[in-house]
């Protein structure tokens, strides 16, 4: 599989598809075909990020490949990506992956398009730190910068239920929130689509995975980092894609930050009527269609490859963040252009140290979270029947508790509302999570019963279980967890 070896032990999953070509033109750093050989130099090239909490593969272009070199990327914690979880992440550190990434792949300045909550910032932040690189910005299902929704307690009823469930009803009700919460009413029309989806969440992000769920959540309720100056001084034409049924991010903050676009050669703006935030995935023809088209009118091309404005991007982070020593860190790692503040820094690597101690202890048994991804499998071994969400209550031993559904208390009632300056409180653990963490180890040192097996890693209907934790984890995807806003 091809990675891009970037500092910090980061291998970043990458696709390559040469302009005019068939999907199967690939190559890989050390390959007898260099990536500048493989780039057609005919085309323009596009770089396609993984869509959020996906991978590429869930990415729709294959009417572009004609026309365009595709260069695709699994952001951190995304797909097929390995690494490292770093407690200096931020979208910042994920817009320099994706610079470093071309730059070592020699692709030339491109088109840039995510979808989703994460890809949206990362692909905005490398925009605003190496605009050399970006001739063009698509964005569709994305998030305010400057507002946050007034109603949180839905949110952190089901940030609770994700990361710290107490069984695994409370998993799953999560989880069948979260498909609500990003796909609305059309997870009901798309029940295979939401099977791929909340599957992928179930394998990727689950109390067994603690640590990949905070650095795919995390910064996500922070403040962005993002002024409106910043997005006054973007030059490059933008196309905005939004659902009016995005129930995690409504459609007046996304407006704001639409206005806020006031330098951009063209802001194409496009509301769709009753689409949920993923709606690259619900609607990709009318998605796909709508890019072509922005593409068209802006048939801007470079088979150059620009050397990376390092400077230009460190000073970009020391006036977001207001800290001038940033300019002294070392420009050729990625984490050099984290916003975040030493105090921050230092509490999540903590909080990702008590994540850690908690995804060992887990015991839950949540079917689901040890399916093998499509990557890992074996052609030679015969398939078994996969296990769906959709189907999760069929043939099930135990008996499914009578309660009110999460689902049933996500009704977001969002409005606009400023950020508030102020310091950051910490990321909480829950107390008793760390109890029973201490109890279930104290536990295992005085009981001469050995403990019950955990399941292998292929087992595929009954999985491993997490004891039961109370409290607020900070880790979530939909909505704002009780963060605060950054205080420089």
């Amino acid at each position: 599989m091809p990675h891009v070896s970037l500092p910090g032990a980061l291998q970043l999953y990458y696709e390559l598809y040469r302009g005019g070509s068939s999907p199967s033109t690939t190559a890989s750093p050390g390959s007898s075909t260099s990536p500048t050989t493989t780039l057609s130099l005919e085309h323009p090239t596009l770089v396609l990020l993984s869509p959020s909490w996906l991978d590429v593969s869930m990415l729709e272009f294959s009417a572009l490949r004609s026309h365009y070199n595709c260069v695709l990327f699994d952001l951190r914690s995304h797909g097929r990506t390995k690494g490292e979880v770093n407690p200096a992440y931020d979208h910042f550190v994920g817009a320099a992956d994706i610079a470093f990434a071309m730059e070592a792949l020699h692709v030339p300045p491109s088109h840039v398009y995510g979808t989703g909550a994460i890809a949206y910032q990362v692909a905005l932040k490398l925009c605003l730190l190496f605009p050399n690189q970006v001739l063009s910005l698509s964005l569709a299902g994305i998030t305010g910068l400057f507002t946050e929704p007034v109603r949180k307690e839905a949110f952190e009823e089901l940030n609770h239920a994700w990361c710290f469930p107490q069984d695994e009803d409370d998993y799953y009700e999560a989880m069948d929130a979260m498909a609500m919460l990003f796909l609305s009413g059309e997870a009901d029309r798309s029940v295979d689509l939401t099977d791929q989806v909340i599957g992928a969440l179930v394998r990727r992000y689950s109390p067994y995975k603690l640590r990949r769920t905070f650095e795919i959540s995390v910064p996500n309720h922070r403040a962005s980092g993002v002024t409106k100056e910043a997005l006054a001084g973007i030059k490059q034409p933008i196309l905005l894609i939004h659902g009016t049924e995005d129930m995690a991010f409504p459609l007046s903050a996304i407006e704001d930050v639409r206005d806020n676009f006031t330098g951009a050669a063209e802001v194409d703006w496009h509301p769709i009527e009753g689409a949920p935030h993923m709606l690259a995935l619900t609607r990709p023809d009318l998605v796909l269609s709508l890019f072509t088209s922005f593409l068209a009118r802006h048939p801007i091309f470079s088979s150059t490859v620009v050397p990376l404005d390092l400077s230009y991007a460190l000073n970009m982070s020391a006036t977001l963040a207001r800290n001038p020593k940033i300019l002294l860190r070392n420009p050729r790692l990625q984490e050099s252009y984290s916003i975040l503040s030493t105090e921050e820094k230092d509490l999540s690597a903590k909080t990702i140290g008590e994540w850690k101690k908690l995804e060992e202890s887990c015991t839950l048994w949540l079917p689901g979270v040890n399916e093998k991804e499509e990557w890992e499998k074996d052609p030679k071994v015969r398939p078994r029947q996969p296990w769906k969400f959709s189907t999760r209550n069929q043939n099930v031993s135990r008996p499914i508790s009578a309660r009110k559904s999460l689902v049933e208390s996500i009704t977001v009632e969002t409005q606009a509302s400023k950020w508030e300056e102020s310091a950051l409180p910490p990321i909480p653990i829950p107390d008793e999570a760390l109890r029973n963490l201490h109890l279930n180890q104290q536990r295992r040192e005085s009981d001469s019963t050995p403990p019950p097996p955990v399941p292998p890693k292929d087992f595929e209907t009954d999985s491993p279980s997490c004891g039961s934790t109370q409290g607020l984890s900070s880790a979530t995807t939909g909505g704002q967890p009780n963060l605060g806003t950054r205080s420089h």
